[in-house]
């Protein structure tokens, strides 16, 4: 795999991209904790329930959720950049 990703320069610059993304994340403060806690509560909780637990607002849980929803095969990292990207706030 590492090989792989050294040989191609496409897959490298691809790695690398994902890499800079997770950077500017933790470098801001900000990680994908709260999404990651968000996925798994949902499993077995409501919304509500959620923000009951979390402490965050129910609107911003609804909101990752929904993104979550719509887009099921990205990251916890990815989902974080779009909710950044678009300005959801938990407060």
């Amino acid at each position: 795999m590492v090989e792989t990703v050294r040989q191609d320069e496409e897959v490298s610059l691809k790695y690398m991209k994902v890499y800079e993304r997770e950077h500017l994340l933790e470098s801001r403060g900000e990680t994908k904790g709260e999404v990651k806690i968000i996925r798994n509560m949902s499993k077995s909780m409501r919304p509500d329930e959620i923000a009951g637990a979390s402490g965050l607002n129910q609107e911003y849980i609804q909101k990752i959720l929904a993104y979550i929803q719509k887009y099921p095969k990205e990251s916890d990292s990815e989902i974080m950049l779009r909710i950044r990207a678009n300005e959801i706030t938990p407060n």
